[in-house]
């Protein structure tokens, strides 16, 4: 996809998330987390910066432990290039234990995925981080539920995402030209 054509659908996509109650339910409990896009993913990082209520908290995934963190980041001043070429908090934030956060305290997580089904369900990278992040929110939360929203563009839904017990689905799909919900 070129440049300009991922920008405009991420943007799409990005004020569809912004219409939903989740997201300004998240917003107002500083409980948002969301992804720092890597390579063809639905870009998340200029979104969220361009945002008109941008300088609330929000809340950034950090690997650690072959787990995921979420850390509550101010500004994208507090980021860093990672690893593996991924944005993530610079290490003086995530080493201050108020900035980190319990991940059933979250009440919207925003998902990346390679591929997502109307099932929604979703092919990550293989890792499984986000399906344990999932799971650990699932064990613990009580209602009201954490609603985790995969971001795709149309071209990444496929008719059946290969799945094993360990994958967890999202609760939701938003595309460019749709909203996706999970069946019962």
């Amino acid at each position: 996809m070129p440049p300009e054509e991922r920008k405009n659908k991420s943007d799409r996509i990005f004020q569809k998330v912004a219409s939903t109650e989740h997201y300004h339910l998240a917003k107002e409990t500083e409980s948002l987390m969301i992804y720092l896009h890597f390579d063809s993913e639905v870009q998340t990082v200029p979104q969220f910066c361009a945002a008109p209520d941008y300088g609330m908290p929000i809340v950034v995934p950090f690997c650690y432990n072959n787990e995921i963190v979420p850390v509550k980041v101010f500004s994208f001043d507090e980021l860093q290039v990672g690893v593996f070429g991924i944005l993530e908090p610079k290490l003086s934030i995530r080493s201050q234990a108020e900035r980190l956060i319990e991940p059933e305290k979250l009440r919207c997580v925003l998902v990346p995925g390679l591929a997502f089904d109307e099932q929604c369900r979703r092919l990550g990278r293989g890792k499984g981080y986000y399906d344990r992040l999932l799971k650990r929110i699932q064990l613990k939360r009580l209602p009201p539920q954490c609603v985790s929203i995969g971001l795709a563009f149309e071209c990444q839904l496929v008719s059946e995402v290969p799945v094993n017990d360990s994958d967890i689905p999202v609760l939701m799909v938003i595309t460019e030209e749709r909203l996706i919900k999970s069946r019962p």
